[in-house]
């Protein structure tokens, strides 16, 4: 069904507005609107890869001409219908049209325009060598007793005694982590040993983070104080780090300076429009919508991971 709905799609999306007769070859014809062979050839060449690859599919060119007949005699009794003239099918009419003439806009000023030489990518390279190179991963596994950051003394001592006391169970040679972590962790990563995978800097609270970076492989740490409680951490495994060449990787880094370079030059035209147009924007009337439970609940969670 996803496969002929995009077929249906394409179909809908072919113009096909020429008069009758001429050289081309007529593929299509609803009245007077012609769809030639010509035509629908180009505005299939004009397609996404992604799309193209989907035409290989027995009946697929059958299947969008079809949609092209279908959509355009249904454009025929609409107009019988009269619905052309209701002012909010004006409305979503102007509103495509504008969206189309933007898009054009954006092709003919920047995506045709804006280029990238040999010398932009090898300067993209250097500027922004870490973000083409793997970051340092570690895998962790951890025991949190928990304690709310505004608890008062006494059942912060308790947590911490508490703590403590487990982590002279871990730290006692022969002694299973992750065994201890699925009998005596508050934290739903419990059931798996406390194993949180793989992460890299800034997906963890900054204290956690920092005991885990500065843990050599098999070793576990102090305690550590965190909003969410006391934690004690083993790092498993820390990988990454590795460097990787230019030309290991040339397309990727010019495909994306050439992004870069097209949002700037965007965001330089925009500016330009703005400095010549009267603009009006009056964010502040606009309401926040209150965060749900849901959001807040998600919030607290990838704080956590």
């Amino acid at each position: 069904m996803k496969f002929k709905a995009t077929l249906i799609g394409l179909g809908i999306l072919l113009v096909g507005c020429s008069n009758a007769g001429g050289e081309d070859k007529t593929l299509a014809q609803v009245n007077d609107e012609v769809l030639t062979l010509e035509e629908f050839n180009q505005q299939l060449s004009e397609l996404p890869p992604q799309y193209r690859s989907m035409l290989n599919a027995e009946g697929a060119y059958e299947e969008i001409v079809d949609q092209w007949i279908n959509t355009r005699l249904l454009v025929e009794e609409a107009k019988q219908m009269g619905l052309d003239k209701r002012e909010d099918i004006k409305k979503k009419l102007a509103d495509i049209k504008n969206q189309i003439l933007a898009e054009e806009v954006i092709k003919e000023r920047i995506l045709n325009e804006v280029k990238i030489d040999e010398t932009e990518v090898e300067k993209y390279y250097a500027d922004h060598k870490e973000d083409f190179n793997p970051q340092v991963e570690v895998r962790a596994r951890h025991i949190l007793i928990k304690v709310d950051k505004e608890a008062d003394t006494s059942t912060i001592t308790k947590a911490k005694e508490k703590a403590e006391e487990i982590l002279g169970k871990v730290k006692t040679p022969g002694a299973d982590f992750a065994e201890l972590a699925g009998k005596y962790s508050e934290d739903p990563m419990a059931e798996k040993g406390g194993d949180l995978g793989f992460f890299s800097e800034g997906q963890m609270v900054k204290p956690f983070e920092q005991a885990a970076f500065a843990l050599e492989e098999g070793e576990i740490s102090d305690l550590v104080r965190t909003q969410f409680g006391f934690h004690i951490i083993k790092l498993e495994e820390r990988r990454g780090a590795s460097h990787i060449e230019l030309e290991e990787i040339k397309e990727k880094v010019k495909k994306v300076a050439t992004q870069a370079k097209q949002k700037e030059t965007f965001d330089q035209l925009l500016e330009k429009l703005k400095q010549k147009t009267k603009v009006v924007r009056n964010i502040h009337i606009l309401k926040t919508p209150e965060p749900t439970e849901t959001e807040e609940s998600k919030e607290e969670k990838k704080r956590r991971e």
